[in-house]
């Protein structure tokens, strides 16, 4: 029973690390994403 517990905690962090390297790289490609489309929108504004 304490090797299950030790697996399901294992599992637990590894799942809460892993799911906050998701919300860090959703929230840096989100800033990115972000700051290109206004970059292109100045770059477009400046062509016309």
């Amino acid at each position: 029973m304490d090797i299950f517990k030790d697996c399901v905690v294992s599992t637990v962090f590894k799942y809460k690390r892993i799911a906050a390297l998701h919300a860090v790289i959703l929230f840096i490609t989100s800033i990115s994403h972000y700051q290109n489309r206004l970059h292109n929108e100045n770059c477009c504004f400046i062509t016309l």
